[in-house]
C-alpha cells in the first residue's frame, strides 16, 4: 500500500497500533514481528486490546447486521421443521460446495493482496452464509445417538466452556511463540485441526470419569453456592 503511515515515536505497539496500512504489508509485518517476537508479552497483548476494540467497534456496523441475518435465518429453519425432518431440506446441502467454491475465491484474492475488494467481501459473505446453511442442515440430520466419532463430539459439546478456554490459553501461548510467523497457511490449518481432534477425543475421555468438564464443575459449584445463600435468605418463615 503506498499510502502506507507508520508512526515515527512512541513504542513498537503503539506505532503498529496507529498504522494505516494493511495486515499484508512488508513493513508491517515486520513491525508486527518486532512487537510479538522481540518484545515482551505486556506489548503483544497491550497491542491486541487496541486492536481487538477497533474490531469490535467496526463490527458492530460492519457485521451486526449480518450476525443478526443469521440468527433469524437459523429461527426460520427451526420453525420450518428442520430439526424434525432434515431430509426435506436437503437441497440446502448444495451450499457447502457453493460456499466452498466461494470462499476459495475469496482466499485466493486475499493472498493476492486485495482483502478489501468489493469482489472479495462479497465472495466472502456470501459463502460463508452458503457455508452456515449447509453445516446447519448436516448437523441437523447428523443429531441423535450417532456413531462412533459423533459423540465424541458430543462429549465437546457437554463441555464447551472447557474446551473454549483450553483453545484460548493454548493459543494465547503459541502466540507469544517464536512461532509466531513461521507458520505456514498450511501448518496453521493443521495445527488447528491437531488441536481441535485433541479437544474431542480428550472431552470424550474425561466424561468416561466425570459428569461434566473441570470448568463446568467449578462453575456449578459456585453457581450452587451463590444460589443456596440467596435461597436461604429468600426463603419464607416456617410454617410450624
Amino acid at each position: 500500500a503506498p499510502n502506507a503511515v507508520f508512526p515515527d515515536s512512541g513504542p513498537a505497539w503503539l506505532r503498529l497500533a496507529n498504522s494505516s496500512a494493511v495486515p499484508v504489508h512488508p513493513e508491517f509485518i515486520a513491525l508486527e514481528g518486532e512487537v510479538v517476537r522481540g518484545g515482551p508479552s505486556v506489548d503483544s497483548t497491550a497491542y491486541r486490546m487496541v486492536v481487538f476494540t477497533y474490531v469490535g467497534i467496526k463490527g458492530i456496523f460492519q457485521t451486526g447486521w449480518r450476525v443478526f441475518a443469521l440468527f433469524l435465518l437459523g429461527m426460520w429453519l427451526t420453525r420450518r421443521g428442520l430439526w424434525d425432518d432434515p431430509r426435506a431440506f436437503r437441497h440446502f446441502l448444495l451450499g457447502i460446495p457453493i460456499g466452498l467454491g466461494l470462499e476459495i475465491f475469496a482466499i485466493g484474492e486475499m493472498s493476492k493482496g486485495t482483502p478489501y475488494a468489493v469482489s472479495t467481501t462479497l465472495a466472502h459473505e456470501l459463502g460463508s452464509v452458503f457455508l452456515a446453511v449447509g453445516i446447519f442442515v448436516v448437523l441437523a440430520a447428523w443429531r441423535g445417538p450417532g456413531g462412533w466419532l459423533t459423540r465424541q463430539i458430543q462429549a465437546a459439546g457437554r463441555m464447551a466452556l472447557t474446551v473454549y478456554l483450553t483453545q484460548s490459553v493454548f493459543m494465547f501461548g503459541l502466540s507469544h511463540s517464536p512461532l509466531w510467523g513461521e507458520v505456514g497457511r498450511w501448518g496453521a490449518f493443521g495445527l488447528a485441526m491437531s488441536f481441535w481432534f485433541i479437544c474431542i477425543f480428550g472431552s470424550a475421555q474425561w466424561l468416561r470419569y466425570h459428569s461434566s468438564g473441570p470448568v463446568e464443575q467449578c462453575w456449578r459449584r459456585w453457581a450452587d453456592g451463590r444460589c443456596g445463600q440467596h435461597a436461604s435468605a429468600t426463603k419464607g418463615p416456617s410454617s410450624t
